[in-house]
């Protein structure tokens, strides 16, 4: 896409700089752009919102934005995946999920802090393995090992439970 006014008109893209789009309900035909590679360009208008599509030249689609009322919705497909950022890199939601079939690794040359108002680790099969170079200290109101009971919810902050056999052994 060269940005010319003609290919743009085609495309029914419009580069009204600080101007909304002209609105359109009725639904019409999917629009391509060939892009570099074989690549594709898809623009579907419909009644529900519009779809922005980049297909590879296999034909998968890498890239999808769902443009509705209730905004933006952008999602990213492919073999791997990269975001990388010379600076900090922020991800701000109501809710973050991150899932990883087969693993998840966070790892960081520096420190590495977690905060919530309440946590909660918990392996499904297997231990918990806590390892470090130096001290491990654990400090709260009460350090509850060993314990079925639940510990009773207050009302300014919940008393965590740490489960396991947990074996202190002396450096002597």
């Amino acid at each position: 896409m060269t940005g010319d006014p003609i290919e743009r008109r085609e495309l029914g893209l419009s580069m009204n700089h600080g101007q909304a789009p002209p609105q359109t309900h009725e639904q019409t035909q999917p629009q391509t752009l060939a892009l570099s590679d074989a690549h594709t360009l898809q623009i579907d208008r419909a009644r529900g919102g519009d779809l922005i599509r980049i297909a590879g030249a296999d034909g998968l689609v890498a890239l999808t934005v769902h443009v509705s009322p209730r905004g933006l919705e952008v999602r990213l497909e492919g073999a791997a995946l990269t975001l990388k950022s010379s600076g900090a890199l922020t991800v701000d939601a109501e809710r973050l999920r991150l899932r990883g079939r087969l693993g998840v690794e966070i790892e960081t040359d520096g420190a590495l802090s977690l905060k919530a108002q309440e946590q909660a680790i918990e392996a499904t099969l297997g231990s918990v393995q806590v390892r470090a170079n130096d001290d491990i200290s654990l400090d709260g109101e009460r350090v509850r090992l060993n314990c079925d009971d639940q510990p009773r919810r207050r009302t300014h902050r919940r008393t965590q439970t740490l489960r396991g056999p947990f074996i202190a052994q002396s450096g002597g």
